[in-house]
């Protein structure tokens, strides 16, 4: 498999270069699984081509397939994605994926902003479980591979297959230590909790929720009544409410 050297362009983010084809590295082995394959080797690489939405939605759903079968004990790809996925809004997505999903726009060109706030989705989930992709960093003081300033769903430009293939060039199976064990399912990532608001950040992650800022603790943001903290589906307005009860000791029950 081949893929395309690329350039910095007006938009923040990579575009394929005019130049020539060449490795810029091996491909992830995700890309690889058998069962869901990201790309296919026998089939030439149309880098320069630009990416049709139906073609967003098939990369999406099989970074989803693949959270979700490694990482189905901590949440696995978790509501948001499943909903951008299936075209479902809700309450912490502002650009519905809706209209950028539907089955009559499948052939319409993807915009670079919407590439972005696809990725945006899939990065945030990514970084809330645990998996780095610091390699696809820009600028060390965005989080996204693209530059600071460049907003999500501002770009009007059409996005090419090879801008698509860079963004989700990240390895979802990372193992620091070498212990055998994927770092997202350790006890270390099970429990961080970076904004210190008592909701782990693989759990808010899993919502769409910011789990680098604290949140107020009776923010509810389905609009339900039940406070996100104690919301089983904080972004889908209905979700049980989880009652906690205090021993004398200060234990949960």
């Amino acid at each position: 498999m081949k893929f395309s050297l690329f350039a910095r362009c007006a938009t923040g983010l990579l575009f394929v270069a005019a130049s020539s084809f060449v490795v810029f590295g091996a491909p992830p082995a995700w890309w690889q699984e058998p069962a869901r394959p990201f790309t296919d080797p026998a089939k030439t690489a149309q880098d320069r081509a630009l990416l049709a939405q139906g073609q967003l939605r098939q990369a999406l759903k099989r970074v989803v397939q693949e959270l979700d079968a490694k990482y189905a004990a901590v949440g696995g790809a978790g509501v948001q994605l499943h909903d951008a996925v299936a075209n479902v809004p809700n309450a912490q997505t502002t650009n519905p994926p809706a209209a950028l999903f539907a089955d009559s726009r499948k052939f319409n060109v993807v915009k670079v902003g919407q590439l972005k706030f696809i990725s945006k989705l899939v990065y945030d989930r990514l970084d809330g479980l645990g998996i780095s992709y610091g390699s696809l960093k820009q600028n060390p003081a965005t989080l996204y591979p693209w530059a600071a300033g460049a907003a999500p769903g501002s770009d009007t430009s059409g996005a090419a297959i090879g801008q698509l293939k860079y963004l989700f060039s990240f390895d979802t199976r990372p193992d620091a230590d070498h212990d055998g064990i994927l770092d997202p399912l350790s006890a270390a990532a099970r429990a961080r909790d970076r904004d210190g608001d008592g909701m782990t950040d693989q759990w808010e992650s899993a919502y769409g929720l910011n789990f680098r800022a604290a949140a107020a603790s009776n923010l509810d943001t389905d609009g339900d009544g039940a406070p996100d903290r104690l919301d089983t589906d904080p972004v889908h307005a209905g979700g049980a409410l989880t009652i906690e009860i205090f021993t004398p000791s200060g234990h949960v029950l």
